[in-house]
């Protein structure tokens, strides 16, 4: 199998995993958003961004220092790796998880200006603590290249915890925390299982030396993903001090609608970090692969759009959450710019610059959140909203200038460039013609869709030959998974 195939072949899988994972996930949106108010499901919103934040320092990346020590040795000094770096990883965790919950009454003051959130903040810690545990053995089956095992990994973890969270909402009525505390508990049960699926990549026995490797290679790592885990809650942070609870909840919910764009994200991240890593790709492949993913997040994103008004009013019903319909479209480019942004920086790490492409990450996250904050102090959730996609427009700009200049890696920024400007037009013109009754919206949707797609193949931004060749690559795909 070409590394072209294994690349699409394991993006599917993967983005199967968590297609149905997402789902899920995705299901609490129109639950919860009928059985809490803007103000309940903005405390659930930020704190499950909370408890993405705490995951950093517990983390310390050394789930991704795996990527880096199971690609030599034998294959029992990689069992051995993996032991060690597991063994750091409940040790080093299990630190941070006491401090934060010593702290927890501080952390809800600070916060939130209010100690009445300890107990939330205490679930959150519970959760993140379950998250620790089973994110490692998902972490095992990705390096490990084991699509089957990180499906199966993907979708019981989320499954049982989803499940458990809904009764506890719904039959137990018990509020938000009741929805952490579901989260929490259905994913601790599915800990044992989690242990039976990645025993066969584990050894007896631990090293010391390995331990030590994992956490000095995590570091880097750390730093990263510091960024990308902190600039979400520190949007929503800037966000609850100017407007409170209820604007997270509206900001909150209008993202988890963009649930398209992020899937595909993920999906095609999962595939391409371990492909970028094995040393399969040639120095070409970023500049077309990049630009190919580009157009087809864009296209989702375009759709996604046109079509967020009936959506908001389908999910969630309206009312209140009506105004998140209005940001949407923001949330979507801004999805769409960090996407691009954090897959087109991946040859830094098979290249051994990880610091460089966590401080390439500083920027999205400084700028994004000095204009989220002046923004909404102005426009509210909207301004947020464009805050955010400002500044992973302006990190997505940075990166590819020294991706460029420092590291002689080339993006094709014009068709990149021809793709955010044909959606801002699409934006402008869909607002403009806003028809009022559902036949006549569904009619100028569809023609604006043709001529959005139309106008990107015009401007060269994907070729109609390309266009060929994934639909080929996607038929081809189908009809061996068909005779599997």
């Amino acid at each position: 199998m070409s590394s072209g195939r294994r690349l699409l072949r394991e993006a599917v899988v993967f983005g199967a995993a968590l297609g149905i994972s997402r789902g899920l996930l995705f299901l609490l949106l129109p639950i919860y958003a009928r059985v809490f108010s803007t103000a309940d499901y903005g405390a659930f919103d930020f704190m499950m961004s909370l408890m993405r934040a705490l995951f950093v320092p517990a983390v310390l990346g050394i789930d991704w220092s795996l990527s880096l020590m199971l690609r030599d040795g034998d294959e029992l000094g990689r069992r051995r790796a993996a032991s060690s770096a597991l063994a750091m990883q409940g040790l080093w965790g299990a630190a941070v998880v006491l401090t934060s919950v010593l702290m927890a009454p501080e952390l809800a003051a600070a916060l939130l200006g209010n100690r009445g959130y300890t107990g939330l903040v205490l679930v959150t810690e519970a959760y993140l603590a379950v998250q620790i545990v089973n994110n490692f053995a998902i972490a095992i089956a990705r390096w490990r290249r084991e699509p089957g095992t990180y499906f199966r990994l993907t979708v019981g973890y989320i499954a049982c915890g989803v499940a458990v969270s809904v009764g506890l909402v719904l039959i137990g009525h018990e509020g938000v925390t009741g929805a952490l505390a579901g989260l929490a508990i259905g994913g601790a049960a599915f800990i044992p299982v989690a242990a039976i699926l990645v025993r066969h990549a584990l050894a007896r026995r631990v090293a010391i030396p390995d331990m030590l490797r994992s956490f000095t290679l995590g570091l880097p790592f750390a730093a990263l993903n510091a960024t990308e885990f902190m600039f979400p809650f520190l949007l929503r942070l800037a966000l609850v001090s100017v407007a409170g609870l209820p604007a997270v909840g509206i900001f909150g919910a209008a993202n988890t609608i963009c649930l398209g764009v992020i899937l595909i994200s993920d999906a095609f991240s999962a595939a391409w970090a371990p492909h970028t890593l094995s040393g399969e790709h040639a120095d070409g492949d970023t500049r077309r692969v990049i630009r190919l993913y580009a157009f087809v997040l864009i296209v989702l994103t375009a759709a996604l759009a046109l079509v967020a008004g009936p959506l908001v009013s389908i999910l969630l019903g309206g009312g209140a959450f009506r105004e998140a319909s209005e940001v949407v479209g923001a949330l979507a480019l801004a999805n769409w710019f960090k996407s691009v942004r954090q897959n087109a920086a991946m040859p830094l790490i098979a290249m051994g610059s990880t610091w460089a492409r966590s401080g390439l990450n500083l920027v999205p996250m400084a700028v994004g959140v000095t204009l989220a904050y002046g923004l909404a102090l102005h426009f509210g959730i909207l301004g947020a909203a464009w805050g955010f996609a400002a500044g992973e427009a302006a990190g997505l700009a940075l990166q590819t200038i020294v991706l460029r200049r420092v590291f002689r890696q080339v993006l094709d920024s014009r068709a990149l460039a021809c793709m955010a400007a044909t959606y801002l037009a699409l934006l402008a013109l869909s607002r403009a013609a806003a028809p009022s009754s559902p036949g006549a919206s569904i009619i100028v949707a569809l023609i604006l869709a043709a001529a959005f797609v139309g106008t990107l193949v015009l401007l060269r931004a994907v070729r109609p030959g390309e266009l060929r060749d994934m639909m080929t690559a996607v038929n081809g795909l189908a009809a061996s998974l068909v005779r599997r």
